[in-house]
């Protein structure tokens, strides 16, 4: 893995500005990288850092009310599951909790009545993976149902049942989550990498590395 890092030093030292990190998803990396050598984080580069910060402390307390309105199992897809594959889990960005459900419609509509908003609710598109994101109070990150984790149309993924059966305990630590074991969770992430780019961000290939 020191690989890995030493390998991103050279594209993060060769990146033309934030704007290209923040694109790739590599602006917390970069200053956990440039506070490992003692050298100073620029501002723009430390608000990137400041993004995924807020996210990993955030995460736990709103994916616990999600929990505790819904009183059934969930599967975190990614978010804070993937941050804790990295080496401080403040070092992987993201903006909402993709939770995969049992029965979309009830959870949604429970979440809503407890206070929940849509936050795009002009754009479902039917059959779609995930509805419209929710929102809470406040809080900047959404969180996005799924009905299914989004699979290339063109394999033979397993049913969202056995999803269910083979998972284990989230790495969140709330009760009632679960997570794709580290097998199933490497193929949902290329999977989902190529459906919506295909890899066009250098933080999904670090993902799955």
């Amino acid at each position: 893995m020191t690989d890995l890092w030493t390998s991103l030093d050279r594209i993060i030292a060769d990146a033309p500005d934030a704007n290209a990190l923040r694109t790739h998803g590599l602006g917390p990396i970069a200053a956990w990288r440039l506070r490992e050598r003692n050298e100073p984080v620029p501002p723009e580069i430390e608000r990137l850092a400041l993004g995924a910060a807020y996210a990993s402390v955030t995460a736990v307390p709103l994916l616990q009310k999600v929990v505790d309105i819904l009183q059934e199992p969930v599967i975190v897809l990614k978010g804070p599951e993937v941050a804790q594959l990295y080496p401080e889990r403040t070092l992987r960005t993201y903006g909402d909790l993709d939770l995969l459900v049992a029965d979309l419609p009830s959870a949604e509509r429970r979440l809503i009545d407890a206070g929940f908003a849509e936050l795009m609710p002009g754009k479902k598109i039917d059959g779609h993976h995930h509805d419209s994101p929710l929102g809470f109070g406040n809080m900047a990150l959404m969180v996005e149902l799924h009905r299914d984790p989004g699979w290339l149309n063109w394999l033979t993924p397993p049913s969202d049942s056995e999803l269910l059966r083979s998972a284990i305990p989230s790495a969140t630590g709330v009760a009632g989550t679960y997570a794709l074991p580290p097998e199933h969770l490497a193929l949902f992430l290329s999977s989902h990498a190529w459906r919506h780019g295909p890899y066009t961000s250098l933080i999904h290939l670090i993902d799955i590395e």
